[in-house]
This record gives C-alpha cells, structure tokens and sequence, in this order.
C-alpha cells in the first residue's frame, strides 16, 4: 500500500524532477549547436532521448517488480550527475553524458507510468500529468531568458538543485499485487500518438537548432519552444469538458493537425513557426488525451504504457533522427516527406471509415 503522504510525495518529486529534467533536455540541441554537430548529428541526440522509451515499455510490458521502483530514488542524482558535468565544456563529455542521462530519464517516466496505472491514487493521472506538464513549457520559457543572461552554467546548476530536491521527496513505494487482464485494442486507431512523436522531433531537435544558427536570441528560442507544450495543456483542460467523440474522427482529426508542419516547407520564419507550433500543439494535445483514454480502457496498464511510449518514441526518433538528416540534405522540403503521412493517414480513415458506415458487417 502507499500511504497518501507518499502519495502527494510521489507527485512531488516527479514535478521536480521535470524541471531538472527539461532545463537539460532544453539545452542539448542548443549545446549541440554551439559545438558545431550537423543537423544529422543533433537529430541522433533525440533518437538518444527517445530509445529509451522504446526500450524500457517493452521490457517493463509484463513487468512490476518493486526492484524498478526503486531506481525511481536513484535516477534523479544520475541526472543531478549529468548536469554537473555538462558544465565542462566538452563535447565528448556532453555526447556521453546525454546519453546516460536520456537512458536514465526514459526508465524513470516509463516506471512511474506504469506504477500509476496500478495504483489507487485519486486523480493520480492528472495530477501526474501537471507534476510534468507545467515544467514542459515553462522550463524552456525560463531557461531560454536564463542562458541569455547568465548562460548555460547557471541552467545546469538549476537543474541539479532540481533533482536533488526530487532524490529527497521520493518516496519509498511498492506495486500492489493485481489481476491484469489482457484485452485488445485496434492498432490503426492510435497510431496519431507516432506522429506526435514525430512533429516533437522535428521541433526540438531539429527547428530548434535551425533558429539558433539563423542567429536568434536564445531567450526567443525558449518562448517558441515553450508555446506547443502550453497549448498542449491549455487543450487538456478545454478536451476534459467535451463529449466523447469516435476514436476514428479524434484519429483524422488529430492527423490532420500534426500534419500542419508540412507549411514550413514555404513558411518558416520564426513568426511562422510560432503559429505552425500552436496548431500541432491542439493536435497533440487531441491525440495525447483522446487516444491515452482508448489505449488505457482497452489493455492493460503496462501495455497501456508499451503501446503509447513505443509508438510516441518511434515518432520521435522518425522527426529527429531522420527529420534531422533529410533537413542537411533537403532543407524545409524535408517536411514534404515526413509531414505528408498524417494526411495520407487521415485519409485512410476516412475512406475506411465511410465503408464501414455503409456495411454493417463492422462496428461504428
């Protein structure tokens, strides 16, 4: 059992472990940048960062040994460790160092995940997802003026203060012991969430980078890079007052709007990119609730958690590491290979969905 001091500890240290999380995680495709990586090169730093979410959901998929819960302690001084050694300024030390610490960082969320998902916590999701979303896309704001005035050192100590603070308020915990029963879901329908994955990628690490050597100021990146996680929350709010709609139409709708960053292809100026942002972040923001409530309702709580983080990674990977070498090679026209398949998703649906309707061989 965990007692509802552990509780409100539990979602306390998972806050402050996101903002020590998401200062660094802000400040690799920028470091990226100012050690002289190639587009190809920052893009493999997002594949670093979402491997592990791949990798860790699978493993854990029939897992819940206590074990894993206790690296929830120990991974917050792993990144503390990691952002003390980003402050050496070398780029050996840096690849190295984010590699660890992405590793670490994916098993932390995948385990509370899948912990939360077990557990008798009231409004334990929601209150999960501000303890990360509130720090999603206020660390960027932040640490964008941060760097700008006192550089990148001060952005790491921030962070491990952070994450020392998360160390001391984790609790000790355990996984109660549960029936979990196997049930289906349809695959097709929430394949949106890869495309989150994918418009994420191709955001963080490699627009991101482009505005940083096109010469913009380091605190404009943070507020541009701030503005789909804001919308993303504000929509989480605005979707929990609406009515249920099909899993089909959330799967075309959200489709059609992470397919928005097919624009850049002739808008990118950062004006344009603010707005192109705001629209894919009512998308995610679509596919992350809409979809996680069908995946949640339809399997079990680890699979729950193998299903979204591995297909959200793979989309991850797709935006960053091949987004970033097809922008070296390409340029914006890039987008027109990665951003063409939610619309070609979304009409599938549609065209698959109208049959549907007209046959009563399936369900609606």
């Amino acid at each position: 059992m965990i007692s509802s001091g552990k509780k409100g500890s539990l979602i306390l240290s998972s806050f402050f472990f996101s903002v020590g999380w998401f200062s660094v995680a802000f400040s690799m495709p920028l470091l990226g940048v100012r050690y002289g990586f190639s587009s190809t090169q920052i893009g493999a730093l997002g594949f670093l960062m979402a491997f592990p979410f791949i990798l860790f959901s699978y493993l854990m998929r029939n897992s819940r040994s206590d074990k894993f819960l206790k690296i929830l302690r120990y991974v917050p001084l792993v990144i503390t460790a990691c952002s003390l050694v980003f402050i050496i300024s070398s780029p050996v030390l840096y690849v190295i160092g984010v590699a660890i610490a992405d590793l670490m960082q994916g098993l932390y969320w995948i385990v509370i995940e899948i912990y939360l998902g077990f557990v008798d916590i009231k409004k334990g999701a929601e209150k999960y997802s501000f303890s990360w979303g509130v720090p999603n896309f206020a660390i960027p704001l932040i640490m964008g003026f941060v760097i700008m005035d006192f550089g990148f050192r001060a952005l790491f100590i921030i962070s491990a203060i952070s994450c020392i603070v998360a160390f001391v308020t984790t609790p000790t915990v355990h996984f109660p012991r549960v029936q979990v029963e196997n049930r289906k879901l349809q695959f097709m329908q929430i394949i949106p969430v890869m495309f989150v994955g994918v418009s994420a990628g191709f955001l963080y690490y490699v627009v991101i980078p482009y505005l940083k050597v096109s010469g913009l100021a380091y605190n404009y990146i943070g507020i541009l890079a701030s503005i789909p996680a804001l919308v993303m929350a504000t929509g989480f709010l605005f979707l929990i007052t609406m009515k249920e709609v099909g899993i089909r139409k959330v799967a075309m709708i959200s489709s059609i709007l992470l397919s928005f960053p097919l624009l850049f292809v002739v808008f990118h100026s950062a004006l344009d990119i603010a707005i192109i942002s705001v629209v894919t972040g009512i998308g995610s923001s679509i596919a992350f609730s809409k979809i996680l409530s069908y995946i949640t309702g339809s399997s079990s709580p680890s699979y729950g958690v193998f299903y979204f983080e591995s297909l959200f990674g793979a989309g991850f990977i797709v935006g960053s590491l091949i987004g970033g070498f097809l922008f070296g090679v390409f340029g914006f026209y890039a987008c027109a290979l990665l951003f063409v398949l939610p619309i070609m998703y979304s009409i599938r649906v549609y065209v698959t969905g109208y049959f549907r309707r007209e046959s009563s061989s399936f369900p609606p």
